[in-house]
């Protein structure tokens, strides 16, 4: 069963990605690069093939390659319009625009501490995919004062949410990287947008 994560707003949201930076260079560089070299060497470490030491890619030499340098990189969100049997979540809601909305390369779950973690860089993929929603309700706000949120487990989409967990988060004293983010299971979330000008930490 897939853990499904929700978004609703005053106003419509552009759906696809958001976040991520691309980095064009030629194939023949990348594939000498320090950061290609390392995620080989993790790849095996890790008990995986590279997909280079399986399929020649000779002929891409001369081409320029459209890659993500990190996860980091790679990281933001993805917003996607909810299927038509998924309408059952109009109940948790108050706004009329509801999305579904996923993390990229990283995780809507992050601890306040980043000592916590082995992987720095699941640390940092994770913080930008927070930052990245947060970022996201600020830019398409309108003249809106918060958006909804919520999760739940594929096919529960129609059972009560937990009451118990309900959180409101405050964007004005808000901070991800201190303060970290988690939604659990069947939990709504309001968050209240920051004054204007205000930046997102």
């Amino acid at each position: 069963m897939s853990r499904f994560y929700y978004i609703a707003s005053s106003y419509e949201l552009p759906l696809g990605e958001r976040g991520g930076i691309f980095h064009t260079l030629p194939y023949s560089e990348w594939i000498t690069s320090p950061e290609y070299l390392a995620n080989q060497e993790k790849q095996r470490a890790d008990g995986m093939v590279p997909l280079t030491d399986i399929v020649d890619f000779s002929t891409f030499a001369d081409r320029d390659v459209m890659i993500y340098k990190t996860q980091e990189d790679a990281a933001g969100i993805f917003i996607q319009e909810i299927p038509r049997w998924a309408g059952v979540l109009q109940k948790h809601f108050h706004h009329p625009f509801i999305y579904m909305i996923s993390p990229e390369s990283g995780d809507f779950n992050i601890e306040a501490d980043p000592d916590q973690y082995e992987d720095l860089d699941a640390y940092r993929a994770s913080l930008k995919c927070c930052r990245e929603l947060f970022k996201l309700m600020e830019e398409y706000r309108g003249d809106a004062e918060d958006f909804e949120l919520y999760t739940c487990w594929s096919g529960e989409e129609d059972e009560p949410r937990n009451i118990k967990l309900d959180r409101v988060i405050d964007l004005n004293t808000y901070n991800v990287a201190q303060q970290g983010f988690e939604m659990l299971e069947k939990q709504y979330v309001l968050v209240k947008l920051p004054t204007l000008h205000h930046e997102i930490e």
